[in-house]
């Protein structure tokens, strides 16, 4: 099967705007929690968006891209992804701020973009075995 560009960015685009749904449900569920920490929570939720934007986009761009050269893309995008919430959560605890809204924040995004791929791959597994 051979994935065009418009689908894989239209996928791409509903994926991340769904993380920005929930994205924003976690930072209302954060200030009714507990207000003096949702900045922690907030700061999570960015970063996992960040992160999430550099998966789909080391995605995208691997998938235009010969074999060999997409392996080396999605490394050095990891290592990326890697550096930027290693810097953030030791910059805030250098700066004795909570980090724990960001973990919490980070994993609850990080499992939601897990079921929304596997959504979208039992949908289209679906729509392979219609004639």
């Amino acid at each position: 099967m051979e994935i065009r560009n418009e689908e894989l960015f239209v996928g791409c685009k509903q994926i991340f705007l769904r993380q920005i749904v929930v994205a924003i449900i976690i930072c209302i569920a954060a200030v009714l929690i507990r207000k003096d920490l949702f900045y922690s929570w907030f700061i999570g939720c960015g970063v996992a968006l960040f992160d999430t934007g550099l998966i789909l986009r080391g995605i995208y761009k691997g998938m235009q891209k010969d074999m060999e050269a997409s392996i080396s893309y999605m490394h050095k995008t990891l290592f990326k992804r890697f550096a930027i919430v290693t810097v953030i959560v030791l910059v805030m605890l250098k700066l004795k701020l909570s980090v724990i809204g960001v973990f919490l924040s980070f994993i609850l995004l990080h499992i939601f973009l897990v079921l929304n791929l596997i959504i979208i791959a039992s949908r289209d597994k679906a729509k392979k075995k219609r004639p």
